[in-house]
């Protein structure tokens, strides 16, 4: 297990040779003297996978269905209909 004092253990690009930072900066390799910069990755959020077909189907609303006027009058003309009551269909 890497001590804390070690630092971050590093390889290095131009000789790959295996070392320990030493929590020093600019970062130098012991064996051919390339300094490196640290470049922190900036992550973006995560995209949201698309939705599958009954995922999709859940979440969509349903359209209201269209009553045709000329049915409501012939409903409430019978009296099959009360006030505020939806006809049959």
């Amino acid at each position: 297990m890497a001590k804390a004092e070690l630092g971050a253990k590093r390889r290095c690009l131009t000789c790959g040779a295996p070392f320990y930072d030493l929590n020093r900066m600019p970062i130098v390799c012991p064996k051919c003297a390339a300094a490196f910069q640290v470049v922190e990755i900036v992550r973006s959020t995560p995209k949201r996978a698309p939705l599958s077909r009954a995922a999709y189907a859940r979440s969509t609303p349903v359209a209201p269905t269209i009553v045709d006027a000329d049915l409501l009058k012939e409903h409430a003309e019978d009296g099959e209909m009360e006030d505020g009551e939806a006809p049959a269909i």
